[in-house]
C-alpha cells in the first residue's frame, strides 16, 4: 500500500516552477501508517511550500483551501468540511515565496469542532483523498490518493 501521496519535503530545494508538497496518513503520534484502529483518531496531513523564488496566485472555492476526503469503493464515505458552512465562492489568494500552506484533519473527528459527534470508520479498505488549490503555471508533484485500511 502507498503510505504517503507524495514525497517528504525537501528541506533545500533548488528553486524551479514547481512546489514541494507532501500528503500522509499519521497515527497519533505522528508515524506514517497505512492501517488504523476503528474508533482511533488518525491525521491526515497535508503540506505545501512555495519553493519557486517568487510569489505565486491561486484560486480555491470554499472554506478552507484544503479539504480531505475519505473514498470507500469509489464513493465518498466522509469528508472534512462535512461540518463546515457551505460557502462555494472562488477566492483568488497569494502564496509569497518559502511561505507554507499545512492542514491537519484529524480523522474521527470534524475539523469545525463538536457540531457533528466523532465520526467512527467501521474496518475495511478506504482511499484517502487531498483537494488542494490549483496554482497558476506551477507544477505540484503530489498525488492526492493514498490506499489504507480500518481494522477491528
Amino acid at each position: 500500500m502507498i503510505t504517503a501521496g507524495c514525497g517528504l519535503i525537501d528541506s533545500n530545494p533548488s528553486k524551479s516552477n514547481s512546489i514541494n508538497a507532501s500528503f500522509q496518513l499519521t497515527d497519533i503520534s505522528g508515524n506514517v501508517s497505512d492501517t488504523f484502529s476503528s474508533g482511533k483518531t488518525f491525521d491526515m496531513r497535508f503540506t505545501l511550500i512555495n519553493t519557486t523564488g517568487h510569489a505565486i496566485t491561486y484560486n480555491y472555492a470554499g472554506v478552507p483551501a484544503v479539504h480531505f476526503q475519505i473514498l470507500k469503493n469509489d464513493s465518498l464515505a466522509v469528508a472534512s468540511e462535512y461540518a463546515s458552512p457551505n460557502i462555494m465562492v472562488n477566492f483568488p489568494d497569494t502564496l509569497k515565496a518559502s511561505d507554507t500552506i499545512q492542514v491537519v484533519w484529524e480523522v474521527q473527528k470534524y475539523l469545525w469542532g463538536s457540531m457533528i459527534p466523532s465520526l467512527h470508520l467501521p474496518a475495511g479498505s478506504y482511499q484517502a483523498k487531498v483537494i488542494y488549490p490549483s496554482f497558476n503555471n506551477v507544477n505540484i508533484n503530489c498525488t492526492s490518493l493514498i490506499a489504507f485500511s480500518v481494522v477491528q
